[in-house]
């Protein structure tokens, strides 16, 4: 079936998953801990019904967690101006300099 769709299968080295899912290193877990107390409460409010798939959870989750993450996976977010042009390597500062960069759409 995987053929069919031209779905490739990769097998996924061991230990390797705090590079790979970046995420689960600290947002899945709160974002998981927290959902599960709000779940419970909500169930106990609402014996009976079905539980709602829409919640805050996710938005309530703070930037800086995620930024932790990504961070103790050695995933930084880039900013031109903290690394002087002095200490570039000077072919590679022309070629990043002369790189036309296109805005997503």
């Amino acid at each position: 079936m995987a053929r069919e769709a031209s779905v490739t299968i990769l097998k996924i080295p061991p230990h390797s998953s705090h590079l790979l899912q970046p995420l689960d290193l600290s947002v899945i877990k709160s974002l998981k801990v927290r959902w599960d107390a709000t779940l419970t409460s909500w169930q106990h409010q609402h014996i009976g019904k079905k539980t709602p798939k829409e919640g805050k959870i996710w938005e309530e989750t703070n930037p800086e967690i995620i930024k932790s993450g990504l961070k103790k996976a050695g995933i930084y977010q880039f900013y031109e101006s903290i690394i002087p042009e002095e200490k570039f390597d000077p072919a590679a500062l022309r070629h990043l300099k002369s790189r036309e960069i296109v805005p997503a759409k």
